[in-house]
């Protein structure tokens, strides 16, 4: 009973989290960012820290639809691309983020070295996964447009956008330390050693009503042969 409470509960969590998500990821893709050098959005930023927040499927579901939904309601042409780029993005960042996390949360006590070093490999990450993004558009207008050289217009904001969101997120989960709240999302196991102890005090419990009922029935027989 109790391991379905806890699965019920953890299916409205991630039904929360992924539609909070998807809201943001929708809000941060329709705020525009007017510079000299492009114009871009901050989307993609929501999608990293939506990664390593939580988990791949979230960050999958949040970045797609989420994209998905702004291209829609600004510039529909694109809204497919975005759907698949999107969902991409945020699934191979969530899957990283996910083995970063599992390597440097075995760690009992961090030194700087490796504070230093899960920044790095998280860090690539979005590098890795913004430019994806940013390769992804420039081959799909390559096939709107016709031509590689008409793609290559919107190639800079791209590369642009993924620069300065890789700089938001990193500065959002490491910076202003949003990470330190991972322990209360649905994406963070609790360590073996508690689960350990956990499964320990079931068996304890469960060896303990047995060995209730096994004296009542004891008590009960010795009723009755007197």
């Amino acid at each position: 009973m109790q391991n379905n409470k806890q699965k019920g509960k953890l299916s409205i969590k991630f039904i929360a989290y992924t539609g909070l998500m998807t809201a943001i990821v929708y809000v941060c893709t329709l705020i525009g960012v007017s510079t000299p050098v492009a114009n871009f959005n901050i989307g993609d930023s929501a999608i990293l820290i939506t990664a390593a927040m939580f988990n791949p499927l979230t960050a999958m579901i949040a970045g797609g639809l989420g994209a998905f939904l702004a291209d829609l309601t600004t510039y529909p042409a694109t809204m497919l691309y975005t759907l698949v780029i999107k969902a991409i993005e945020g699934l191979v960042a969530g899957i990283a983020f996910t083995f970063i996390y599992k390597r440097f949360d075995k760690i009992e006590n961090p030194t700087k070295k490796d504070v230093a070093l899960k920044i790095v490999f998280a860090t690539l990450t979005c590098v890795g996964c913004t430019a994806f993004m940013a390769g992804g558009y420039f081959i799909c207008k390559a096939f709107m447009y016709g031509t590689m050289e008409s793609a290559l217009t919107s190639l800079p904001k791209n590369i642009v956008q993924a620069l300065v969101s890789t700089l938001i997120a990193m500065l959002v989960l490491y910076a202003a330390r949003l990470e330190k709240l991972r322990t209360k999302t649905q994406l963070v196991l609790k360590p073996q050693k508690q689960e350990k102890t956990e499964a320990e005090e079931d068996t304890n419990s469960a060896e303990t009503e047995i060995e209730t009922e096994e004296v009542e029935t004891e008590e009960r027989k010795e009723q009755d042969e007197q």
